[in-house]
């Protein structure tokens, strides 16, 4: 999937998501890597790691592209080396 691809290429993952959704946990019990679920913008605030860290994200693809809009808006203001899918409605 996506995210194993993002993970090796070096990167950490962002899942932006709810927790205990079945997908959700199904794709952190996929990844074998660097993988933190977030699930707002305060999420993203309070997220540990540095701004010039290779990240990427995934979105769990049962919430609509308003229900993640301001969290990957967060992800790309903090973050200057992220790369996450096309956005498609």
């Amino acid at each position: 999937n996506q995210g194993k691809r993002y993970v090796a290429q070096g990167r950490v993952l962002i899942l932006v998501g709810h927790a205990g959704h079945p997908e959700v946990e199904g794709t952190l019990g996929q990844i074998d890597g660097p993988v933190v679920l977030v699930q707002s913008e305060q999420d993203v605030a309070a997220l540990d790691i540095a701004p010039d860290t290779p990240v990427a994200y995934v979105t769990q693809t049962t919430l609509s592209v308003d229900d993640t809009r301001g969290i990957i808006a967060a992800l790309e203001r903090r973050y200057r080396n992220i790369i996450g899918p096309e956005i498609r409605d």
